[in-house]
């Protein structure tokens, strides 16, 4: 063990006395070695105790010192709770969500009179009593009171304090894990897939408790609509369900006893519930999940007849990337002069058989539905007096027919979702508008509240799961949610909010999480920016060993992503994304990329 020298003994204890005495927040709350992504959280995060109220310590000390122990959850935050008299203890509620600020652009606590402070702070997001997050477009300044008292001792305890908690990024990140908690997906593929819930969970108690605990709660406002719709995802958990405890005890199993409602399900309902418990504790305990042993009541419920604990891969059809056909779906499309190939090993493509364009009715972009293999393929002539650009749909094997589109709108950027509303695509044109079509059948409007202006060179994704979109339309990048409608009218896109700027293309990695180019020309190149669905992530990074500069096109599923570059290009205009006069495909190995097809462009993975 390296021992300090002895003349910094002295100046070190010193230094912790001094931080001890003081109830300032540090800029970014009290530090482990490096700061982690919010889906990269430490399991077991350095914890600090923050120092409690200190004698004699005036108004303004005692807000900035409850503010800063607000970063410790520890005993339902007890240490910020000994700022407070003993009546505003008791009505104090730290569970009603999450006031984000920037500590670096929020000024010191300004006191008002003898016992009021004003607080300031600038806002950047929020996270709502039930772990859903928001982040804020440009920092939002807000005014909070605090009232204070002096008791007996002549301290002073606050007496009135607003509900929730108010943390910097540091700390927010520090407090919560990023978790994705498991639904039913709703609209006409209802209950066949899972959807994933976005949500901050508290890091204090057990992991596996609170991941249950969200669950049983039912879908965040993140995931429900605001039409009265059936929002984007259902729950097998019957109303009035209460968790009766979650016993981890024995290493690798998690036990869920639940109350007597969940005993009435039918097998569906059970196989449901309990997809929804093993992908969501799989997913959030990653090292320390291997069965599930699900009881009510204390006995253990039976699911198709077996009583037994479910192991961590029960349920791979509800998987919500749609990876059960992952076999028969087969590999990435790009595009190579007109023509869709399907790519195999490293620096091979093969024709696709069931398209058969070659040059005169060149394919500008393929993609095929991850569950079922049907193809969505956008085309365009070559020559002037040809039909005008088309969208074909159809099985893998073929043939494909073109899909009609109203008034005369020029198609765009197909994608898939879970198959369950056929294609969605864009028109551009004189009416601008988010469609839907299945094969065979015809094309429909989606509802989108509030949609922006759309050109030739927008983009629309639709996340595997279909439960939310993707929208890049002017260099913005939009997310939406995909809401059911009654009866069989087309979805609606709702809650469409603004996530990034300077945005060429995106994919989606999974449910939670996009991958974007984004437009950089300085150097070092970072054009890379992997985000999480709620915006509370943010990762730039560069294509290492692929042209950074040029980078134009991306594709992603889970860990494996593509990037088509363009070395030339020939100007576009409002309707056209350019001709693309030299394209290179490139394929992520480990933490760089490397070269997977010269003259390809437009990789999809399956979506």
């Amino acid at each position: 063990m390296t021992r300090l020298p002895a003349r910094l003994v002295p100046l070190l204890l010193a230094a912790l006395l001094l931080c001890a005495g003081c109830s300032l927040p540090l800029a970014e709350g009290v530090q482990t070695a490096d700061d982690v992504p919010a889906e990269q959280q430490r399991r077991d995060p350095v914890g600090v105790i923050p120092p409690g109220p200190q004698p004699g310590a005036p108004p303004i000390a005692v807000v900035q010192g409850f503010l800063a122990a607000q970063s410790s959850s520890r005993d339902r935050h007890g240490v910020a709770r000994s700022f407070l008299a003993p009546a505003a203890q008791a009505a104090w509620d730290d569970e009603a969500g999450v006031t984000v600020y920037d500590p670096e652009a929020t000024a010191t606590p300004v006191l008002r009179g003898t016992g009021t402070v004003t607080f300031r702070p600038s806002v950047l997001g929020r996270v709502a009593g039930d772990g859903s997050a928001s982040v804020a477009a440009t920092p939002q300044p807000e005014s909070q009171t605090y009232r204070l008292e002096q008791d007996a001792g002549g301290q002073w305890r606050l007496t009135e304090v607003p509900p929730g908690l108010t943390l910097s990024e540091g700390d927010r990140d520090r407090s919560y894990f990023a978790a994705s908690v498991m639904f039913l997906a709703q609209g006409p593929a209802a209950g066949e897939h899972l959807v994933p819930d976005a949500v901050l969970v508290s890091l204090e108690g057990d992991r596996a408790q609170r991941l249950v605990e969200r669950l049983v709660a039912g879908p965040s406002v993140g995931l429900r609509g605001r039409s009265g719709g059936a929002g984007s995802a259902g729950t097998a958990v019957p109303p009035g369900t209460r968790l009766l405890g979650v016993d981890t005890t024995s290493p690798g199993e998690v036990a869920v006893d639940l109350s007597g409602e969940v005993g009435a399900l039918d097998q569906a309902g059970r196989r449901a519930l309990s997809a929804q418990l093993v992908w969501t504790l799989k997913l959030g305990l990653p090292e320390d999940f291997a069965t599930l042993r699900l009881l009510v009541e204390g006995e253990p419920l039976e699911v198709d007849g077996d009583a037994a604990p479910q192991p961590r891969t029960a349920w791979p059809e509800y998987d919500p990337e749609g990876r059960r056909g992952a076999e028969d779906v087969g590999g990435a499309l790009v595009v190579r002069s007109g023509q869709v190939l399907e790519t195999g090993v490293v620096g091979v493509a093969q024709p696709l058989p069931a398209v058969a364009f070659g040059e005169p009715t060149g394919a500008l972009d393929a993609v095929r539905d991850a569950r079922t293999g049907s193809l969505a393929v956008l085309t365009e002539p070559a020559v002037e007096d040809g039909p005008r650009r088309a969208l074909s749909l159809g099985a893998p094997t073929g043939p494909l027919a073109a899909v009609t589109v109203p008034g005369g709108g020029l198609p765009s950027s197909p994608t898939w979702g879970d198959g369950s509303y056929g294609a969605w695509f864009l028109v551009t044109g004189d009416a601008s508008a988010v469609m839907v079509a299945t094969i065979g059948g015809e094309a429909r409007p989606v509802v989108v509240p509030g949609l922006p202006a759309l050109n030739g060179r927008s983009v629309l994704r639709v996340s595997r799961d279909g439960a939310r979109v993707a929208l890049v339309t002017g260099g913005d990048l939009y997310v939406g949610l995909v809401v059911a409608a009654p009866g069989d009218r087309p979805p609606r896109v709702e809650r469409l909010t603004r996530l990034a700027g300077d945005v060429r293309d995106v994919a989606w990695v999974d449910g939670t999480r996009l991958v974007a180019l984004v437009t950089d020309t300085q150097e070092p190149f970072q054009p890379l920016l992997r985000l999480s669905v709620d915006g509370t992530s943010r990762v730039l990074s560069g294509l290492q060993n692929g042209a950074e500069q040029d980078a134009r096109t991306v594709s992603a599923a889970g860990d494996r992503v593509l990037v088509g570059t363009i070395t030339d290009a020939v100007p576009a205009g409002p309707d056209t994304a350019g001709v693309e006069a030299s394209a290179t495909l490139y394929s992520q190995v480990g933490d760089g990329f490397g070269l997977l097809l010269p003259d390809a462009a437009r990789p999809r993975f399956p979506d």
